[in-house]
């Protein structure tokens, strides 16, 4: 479905964290004061520092000390610089590092310090791994390997190397592991190793030695995620399996053999814990977790894991284990139960709302909505389809959730009630037929305290906007929807929004329709006036958000620029942005 467009426009926050603006007005000389949520559900890598489990995210850095208490959150405002970490160490003396999207993070409780890492276009660049080295850390970076000093002006880019035998230039580094005097290189295009006894002799590509599909196919692909030596062996593994590096020591030939897992597996990880190889993989089912003694793999138990195991460590309170779907699982009372202090169930962040109460909802562009609850964030148990687009509470304190593709959601008090094409004015669209019919999509959510205003996205009955009276739910009487009668002729809308008895209805390619539909809809003769570029000089018929200021001025979103309806004159007027501001609003 052509739907991408509709969409997107009403996600407000798509980064890594989420900044609720939570403004507690108590005084007027009272300073605004804020908090902070993030999703620490997505975990790229976990170690143990001291008794202290570290979870490096997409959120952030957590840090959980006890499976029943809250952890610390290390947070982009906490001077990570930004939330998307990769990996967390601590080196010989003590010190934590973090590897960030562009940033190699020296952390301090009083003075975290951030180095940067650009490319050649001053952009900056992944980094996927941290290892200590004495005096230096090696990062494996998305353009190479690069060698870091912790000591040159308090911490500086030692060297750079991109070309690693006859593996492509500058590949992805996934993983990098320091043996005797060797260094080993999991990467986009392949494996590599090279003698780290003189630093100097790494930037020549002959210094290292490259494995990869071309040389040797038994490989399966070049991608090599993870490297790891056990008992003088090299093992590694690639998204296909896992595979021990076999060289005979008398002619030198080299392969490579495949251990022997289970069919059509996904590789997400292999660990050396506690000198054994422990192996965490997806399959069609629910993927497993194992070890491997002798080339013989031995699973073991994933009762509780709600998905594939992603990463794994272990200690005295038993298996730590992230999953695929998000969050981590410790399995000390005998079956793996859920961490619950993880914080958002995602970090994309479609649309939110607070109540009177200051209690916080959030809508996901992929996931559930969930509300924050005695520090907690409890997911809404219903199927979401496509995604959640718009969340609003109305002036019963009941929360409404617009869906891509299952219509509404009311949330009263712990009963979900499903509107759609069956009990509603809600219809779906034409696309896919006859699918479409049953695809329902809310573009948009207002409501005057009596009623509530839903945006339906190319309704296949050209009545796209939907109304329900918020005391008459359940009777056909409290519903009615506005369309080609009353006068709004193009069912792409894309936003609503409205302001003393006025509607105003943003379209995808056909303007602004302003809706007069009174204190009272059910008992108007609701009409409507049609604004476009050719006639009210808006700045492009291209609409993608409408809002209306407290005092009643209509402002527009269009993918040209910033509208402003002027009442003296009837006509709208640009907004000019500044020069950094993209014009697609």
């Amino acid at each position: 479905m052509v739907i991408a467009k509709t969409f997107f426009k009403k996600i407000i926050i798509t980064t890594i964290f989420l900044l609720s603006l939570i403004p507690f007005f108590k005084s007027s000389s009272e300073e605004l004061k804020w908090q902070n949520y993030t999703s620490f559900k997505d975990v790229r890598h976990i170690r143990f520092i001291q008794d202290t489990l570290y979870l490096a995210t997409s959120g952030g850095i957590l840090a959980i000390s006890d499976f029943n208490e809250p952890g610390k959150e290390y947070i982009n405002l906490d001077g990570l610089g930004t939330n998307d970490i990769t990996d967390i160490i601590e080196d010989a003396t003590g010190q934590k590092w973090a590897a960030g999207f562009g940033r190699l993070i020296r952390l301090d409780e009083n003075n975290t310090k951030q180095f940067l890492f650009f490319n050649i276009d001053d952009k900056l660049i992944p980094l996927y791994r941290v290892v200590d080295d004495g005096n230096y850390l090696w990062v494996g970076t998305g353009i190479g390997l690069v060698l870091f000093s912790k000591d040159i002006d308090g911490g500086q880019i030692q060297d750079s190397y991109q070309l690693f035998d006859n593996l492509n230039p500058a590949p992805a580094v996934y993983d990098i592991l320091l043996k005797n005097d060797s260094i080993w290189i999991a990467t986009s295009n392949g494996l590599a190793v090279a003698s780290r006894k003189d630093l100097s002799l790494l930037k020549s590509p002959t210094s290292w030695r490259g494995f990869n599909l071309g040389k040797y196919p038994e490989l399966g692909m070049d991608t090599t995620t993870d490297v790891v030596s056990l008992d003088s062996q090299i093992f590694i593994s690639t998204t296909k399996g896992v595979l021990r590096l076999d060289i005979d020591t008398l002619n030198g030939d080299t392969s490579f053999f495949s251990i022997p897992i289970g069919s059509d597996i996904v590789v997400n990880n292999i660990s050396k814990i506690h000198d054994t190889l422990f192996v965490f993989y997806d399959d069609a089912s629910q993927g497993g977790m194992g070890y491997i003694v002798d080339s013989v793999f031995y699973p073991l138990s994933t009762n509780g894991l709600p998905s594939a195991p992603k990463i794994g460590l272990k200690n005295n309170s038993g298996w730590w284990v992230t999953v695929v779907n998000g969050g981590v699982y410790n399995n000390a009372s005998g079956t793996f139960q859920e961490y619950i202090y993880t914080g958002l169930p995602d970090n994309d962040i479609s649309d939110i709302t607070v109540n009177k109460e200051e209690r916080i909802t959030v809508g996901f562009r992929v996931k559930e909505a969930a509300t924050f609850e005695n520090n907690i964030w409890h997911k809404y148990n219903f199927w979401i389809r496509g995604g959640i687009t718009n969340i609003i509470t109305d002036s019963l304190e009941r929360t409404w959730i617009g869906t891509l593709g299952n219509g509404l959601w009311l949330a009263d008090n712990g009963t979900l009630t499903n509107y759609d094409e069956n009990n509603s004015p809600l219809r779906g669209n034409t696309d896919n037929p006859p699918n479409g019919a049953t695809y329902v999509i809310i573009n948009g959510l207002v409501t005057d305290g009596h009623y509530l205003y839903a945006a339906c996205y190319r309704a296949l009955n050209n009545y796209p906007v939907v109304i329900a009276d918020l005391n008459n739910l359940d009777s056909p009487a409290g519903w009615d929807s506005v369309g080609i009668v009353n006068g709004l002729n193009n069912a792409f809308v894309v936003d609503l929004d409205y302001y003393n008895g006025q509607l105003a209805v943003a379209t995808e390619f056909d303007g602004v329709y302003l809706c007069h539909v009174g204190d009272d809809p059910f008992n108007t003769n609701i009409t409507s006036q049609h604004y476009v570029r050719e006639n009210s000089l808006l700045i492009s018929n291209s609409t993608r958000a409408v809002k209306f200021a407290p005092d009643g001025t209509l402002w527009v979103g269009t993918n040209f620029g910033l509208s402003r309806f002027d009442n003296g004159i009837d006509r709208f007027i640009d907004v000019n942005l500044p020069s950094e501001v993209s014009s697609f609003v």
